[in-house]
C-alpha cells in the first residue's frame, strides 16, 4: 500500500500536446509530484492543472501493456480464478489458474489500488474541497468524479480480499497504521461516496476542462455513479433500491439504449455508461484496448496467445445464441483450433481509420442494469417483470423469450445470462459466484480440472507480504488460509 512512504505522490496528467479534448491528445504524460503545500496550492488553484490531475488517473487505469494496476487486470485475473480463461501455454505454473495464490504473488490488484488511484484520488478530494480559487461548479465536478472513482475502485478491493484498510485521507500518520475496516463499513462508504457523485456530477459527459460537452463517454457522470450504486445494492441485497437505481437508466433512453452485439463495444456505444480511452504508453502507436491486444492473436512467434476460453464456457451457450458467434472466434496454430475472446475485434496492430469503429474499454454498461433490474425484480417476487428484462437480454442474442418459471428457476436463468453475457469482463464471474454463495459448490469441481485443489477460503484473496512489513495493525490479520511471511 505504499501507505508509510515520506514520498507520496500524486499522479498528475499534463497534456503535452495542444488538445482541447482528451480523445484529440496522442498521449497522456504521467508526471510525479511529491505533495507539499506549495504544490498542492500550485495545482488546486489551477483548473487546467486539477482537470489534468483526475484525468492522470483515467490514464493510469486505461494503460495495458502490462496487467498491473490496469482494468486489465480487473478483467483477466478473476477470468483465470474461475472457469472463462486459461493460460496458452504452462497452465500448471500460473497459480491464479491453478487457485494456489500467496501473499507473494497474489492477483495484483492492491498495491497499484491503493498507491496510484486512492491516495491521488484523496489528494483531488482534499485539495479541491480547501481550495478557495477554484470556482463551485468546477469543484463539484471534480469531487463528484473522484467520489465516483475512489468508490468503483474500493468495491473490488472489498470483493477481493474482505475487511480492508479504509483510506479516506492523505494523512501519513494516520494510514500508515490503519487497521482493517469491516466489509459492511467499506460498503456505507461506497454508498455515501455514489450518492455524493450523483449529486455532485452532471447527466451529461464532459470534456477534460468538465465545462463543455463531448461524445465520448470517458468521464463518469451522474449515470455511472447510479450504474455503479445501482450494483452495490444488488450485491448488498437491497433488491427495492437496485431495482430503482437501474430503472432510472433503463428508462433514460436519450443517453442509452442496447445496441447489436458488434456495436457494444465501439467508443461512445450507446449501451457503454462509462468507458475509458486506451492510453498505451508505448511508442508504436497502438491505439488499441488493451482487452484487444491481449486476448487476440499476435504475429510474434513466442507469444501467438496469452489465454484461450475455456470448454466449460464454450459449452455453456445455448445454441443460436449469436454472442457465441458474434463474441467468440476461432483461430488456428500449429493445426490445433482455439477459441479465444472476440467482444474486441482491434488487436495489436489492427487499427480502422474510420474513427467510429475504434473500441473503448466498456467498464459500465447498460446491459447489466437490465440484469441487475431482473434480479432485483425476481427476489421481490415480480417474476413478469423479472422475465421481461431478461427477454431484452436474450433477444439481442436470438435467443427464444422465457415465459414462465418459478423464482429459484428465473434465478438461475438470470445468473446464466449473466454468465454469457459478461464473460472476460470486470471479474462478473468470479463476483457472482461469491456473493450468491455458489463459489464452493462450482470450484471444487473446475479447481481440479484446472490442475488446483479448491479450498472455501480461497474466495478471499491473500493480502501481499509487503504489508505485514510496513503496516504494524494489519500484523496478525492475514485472510484465513494464508501466511503474512
Amino acid at each position: 500500500m505504499y501507505l508509510n512512504n515520506l514520498k507520496l505522490f500524486v499522479l498528475l496528467a499534463f497534456l503535452m500536446y495542444s488538445c482541447s479534448t482528451l480523445s484529440g491528445c496522442k498521449k497522456l504524460v504521467e508526471v510525479e509530484l511529491p505533495i507539499d503545500r506549495n504544490t498542492a496550492q500550485e495545482v488546486y488553484n489551477s483548473q487546467i492543472l486539477t482537470s489534468h490531475a483526475i484525468t492522470g488517473i483515467y490514464s493510469r487505469l486505461a494503460q495495458g501493456n502490462d496487467f498491473v494496476g490496469s482494468t486489465l487486470e480487473l478483467s483477466v485475473s478473476p477470468s483465470l480464478l474461475a472457469d472463462e480463461i486459461k493460460p496458452f501455454t504452462n497452465e500448471s505454473t500460473d497459480r491464479k489458474y491453478i487457485n494456489n495464490l500467496n501473499g507473494d504473488n497474489s492477483f495484483l490488484l492492491w498495491n497499484p489500488a491503493y498507491k496510484e488511484i486512492i491516495y491521488p484520488l484523496n489528494s483531488i478530494i482534499e485539495g479541491v474541497e480547501n481550495s478557495k480559487k477554484l470556482p463551485n461548479e468546477f469543484k463539484n465536478k471534480v469531487l463528484g468524479e473522484a467520489k465516483f472513482t475512489r468508490a468503483w475502485i474500493y468495491f473490488y478491493l472489498v470483493n477481493y480480499y474482505g475487511d480492508i484498510p479504509l483510506v479516506l485521507s492523505t494523512d501519513f500518520k494516520v494510514n500508515s497504521n490503519l487497521s482493517r475496516s469491516s466489509k459492511d463499513q467499506v460498503y456505507a462508504q461506497l454508498v455515501k461516496d455514489l450518492s455524493d457523485a450523483q449529486l455532485l456530477l452532471d447527466s451529461k459527459y464532459l470534456a477534460i476542462d468538465l465545462i463543455s460537452s463531448s461524445e465520448d463517454r470517458i468521464r463518469p457522470n451522474r449515470g455511472a455513479a447510479t450504474a455503479l450504486l445501482a450494483r452495490v445494492n444488488l450485491y448488498q441485497q437491497e433488491w427495492a433500491k437496485a431495482e430503482v437505481e437501474a430503472t432510472k437508466l433503463i428508462e433514460d433512453k436519450i443517453n442509452f439504449d442496447t445496441v447489436a452485439l458488434n456495436s457494444v463495444f465501439l467508443k461512445n456505444s450507446k449501451e457503454a455508461i462509462w468507458q475509458l480511452q486506451p492510453n498505451p504508453s508505448d511508442q508504436n502507436g497502438n491505439i488499441n484496448t488493451p482487452d484487444g491486444r491481449t486476448f487476440l492473436p499476435s504475429k510474434a512467434k513466442f507469444r501467438p496467445l496469452f489465454f484461450t476460453l475455456t470448454n466449460i464456457l464454450y459449452d455453456d451457450f445455448e445454441f443460436g445464441d449469436q454472442r457465441k458467434v458474434k463474441w467468440i472466434t476461432q483461430t488456428s496454430i500449429a493445426g490445433i483450433n482455439y477459441n479465444i475472446a472476440f467482444k474486441y475485434k482491434l488487436g495489436n496492430k489492427d487499427y480502422s481509420t474510420n474513427s467510429e469503429q475504434q473500441e473503448y474499454t466498456t467498464v459500465l454498461r447498460l446491459a447489466e442494469q437490465y440484469l441487475i433490474r431482473s434480479e432485483a425484480r425476481a427476489h421481490q417476487n415480480n417474476l413478469s417483470g423479472a422475465l421481461s428484462d431478461l427477454n431484452v437480454i436474450r433477444k439481442r442474442a436470438s435467443l427464444a423469450p422465457i415465459t414462465s418459471g418459478s423464482q429459484e428457476e428465473i434465478l438461475k436463468l438470470i445468473m446464466h445470462e449473466r454468465r454469457v453475457e459478461f464473460f472476460t469482463e470486470f471479474g462478473h464471474r468470479w463476483l457472482d459466484l461469491k456473493r450468491t454463495t455458489t463459489i464452493n459448490e462450482v470450484m471444487v469441481k473446475i479447481c481440479p480440472q484446472k490442475g488446483g485443489v479448491w479450498a472455501p477460503f480461497k474466495a478471499l484473496l491473500p493480502i501481499p507480504f509487503n504489508e505485514f512489513r510496513t503496516n504494524p495493525s494489519l500484523r496478525g490479520h492475514q485472510n484465513p488460509g494464508y501466511s503474512e511471511l
